[in-house]
């Protein structure tokens, strides 16, 4: 089905007059008749029938003219998306964040990029989570991009086979206990066994993530 003979074919059904219409479209009216005749024999019924001097639409043409405004709409939505999308001027980011990302690096990252010209028109949409369910949001993209601690594994599999980590910073992580706990005590041998805990751990430094697969 031609896309261009259902878009003179909406145009005819709203002007109802077959010279304006052509006229409208920018094409003569033999080629508009033609493009009519050619989809009214695709969909096998009549469109249009004779209303004096004018036309209008039959009963199945009203009907169908419905489902045909819906398409040629979201087409067009579509389309501008896509330009959107491709225009590095303009778009929206969806961007997700751990909690820890979220009190100081984020809103300094977003206020420095906005505050310069050509970044203006680029709007995001934010989530907080943690670094698995970030990372399985990427994966399921709901984010384009997020900030994240590293993880040497994601769904049994190494996670650098499925996403690209880039590193941005690395953060301190600071053990506090009250000074007349038991453990103050021990301070050295809490370390040292704090220490070989985090050496085990799977997440070792906040990166960003943008998913690569």
């Amino acid at each position: 089905m031609n896309l261009r003979h259902l878009q003179f074919f909406r145009e005819l059904a709203k002007t109802q007059h077959m010279s304006k219409a052509a006229e409208n479209l920018g094409i003569s009216q033999p080629s508009l008749s033609y493009a009519i005749k050619k989809l009214e024999a695709e969909v096998g019924v009549p469109l249009f029938e004779p209303d004096g001097r004018n036309i209008k639409l039959t009963q199945i043409g009203k009907i169908y003219l419905s489902y045909i405004d819906n398409s040629l709409d979201s087409l067009s939505q579509g389309n501008a998306i896509v330009r959107q999308l491709t225009n590095p001027d303009q778009g929206h980011v969806s961007l997700g964040f751990t909690y820890t990302m979220g009190q100081r690096l984020v809103p300094e990252l977003m206020t420095h990029f906005k505050a310069e010209k050509e970044n203006q028109k680029i709007t995001f949409d934010l989530g907080q989570n943690t670094t698995p369910q970030l990372l399985q949001d990427l994966y399921d993209d709901k984010y384009d991009v997020v900030l994240a601690s590293y993880a040497e594994f994601f769904n049994e599999q190494e996670a650098d086979n499925v996403f690209q980590f880039i590193p941005i910073v690395k953060q301190a992580i600071r053990v506090a206990i009250p000074t007349n706990h038991p453990l103050a005590k021990k301070r050295q041998n809490l370390l040292q066994r704090l220490g070989k805990i985090s050496n085990d751990h799977v997440f070792r430094e906040q990166r960003v993530t943008p998913v690569d697969r």
